[in-house]
């Protein structure tokens, strides 16, 4: 990431701002990208499969990768 131009401290703010995407089904997972303009980042997100639909229950999730955004 730092290589990139960005680190921990700009996933943790797209994922507690940013805005969500999917889910859809991606190597047999259910993940979901997560965007925030702000930073310009992509977080695709895993760990959705245990709660079913309802992201109320979600307690973790499990960050696959982050990619810069134009």
């Amino acid at each position: 990431m730092d290589d990139d131009g960005f680190d921990y401290a700009d996933v943790l703010e797209c994922l507690r701002k940013g805005v969500v995407y999917g889910p859809e089904i991606q190597n047999n997972q259910l993940r979901a990208n997560v965007v925030h303009r702000g930073v310009r980042i992509r977080v695709a997100v895993g760990g959705l499969d245990d709660v079913n639909g309802n992201w109320a229950l979600l307690g973790t999730v499990v960050v696959v990768t982050v990619m810069e955004t134009s």
